[in-house]
């Protein structure tokens, strides 16, 4: 039994009743309909979380999950280069990277990530906006040849469960050297 305070006088018992605690809804509950348009499923938690991150932008600490999607998705990493510039990096960043981890391709590729996770050269101002998902498959589109790698993170950042894919061969090298020009210019 409780009490409850009232204004300064004596306390009033109240009887509250036995409250316990409900079991989660069946997993076979999600395949129900809904009655309520606005109610979430057990699925769409996922989801929710998956939207919800991408809109709250990446940083540095999401670098393991960043590089595994982009393994993930068979990206080629010795294209590290093309992707900073289409990320918003600067050339000379870029320079500064290659001739610091020496060309190795997978040390570049690590290092170019970084640097677009903690926001160098004010990769949130250019056409990408902040670090996101959405925006990594945006600069992969705009890359030419990584469409296939840009649905594949686009859909993951929309919280679809991607389709199985076929092993590829990254084709990675260990020089990060590229024939790779920069005009300049960044195209949104």
């Amino acid at each position: 039994m409780r009490t409850s305070i009232s204004n300064g006088t004596a306390a009033t018992p109240v009887q509250v009743p036995a409250v316990t605690p409900s079991a989660p809804p069946h997993p076979s509950a999600a395949a129900l309909p809904r009655t309520n348009p606005n109610e979430l499923g057990i699925g769409d938690l996922d989801i929710v979380l998956s939207v919800l991150a991408n809109e709250l932008g990446l940083n540095i600490r999401d670098l393991g999950d960043v590089i595994q999607k982009l393994e993930d998705a068979h990206f080629r990493k010795a294209d590290w280069d093309k992707l900073g510039i289409s990320l918003g990096l600067h050339k000379n960043t870029l320079d500064v990277i290659s001739a610091n981890e020496r060309g190795d391709v997978d040390r570049c590729f690590t290092e170019c990530l970084v640097k677009w996770l903690s926001r160098a050269d004010d990769v949130d101002s250019k056409c990408n906006g902040k670090p996101s998902y959405s925006s990594l498959a945006d600069a992969l589109d705009r890359m030419g040849n990584n469409k296939n790698q840009a649905d594949y993170i686009r859909g993951l950042s929309e919280g679809k469960k991607p389709a199985k894919r076929q092993k590829l061969d990254p084709g990675s090298t260990k020089k990060c050297g590229s024939d790779y020009k920069y005009n300049g210019n960044i195209t949104c």
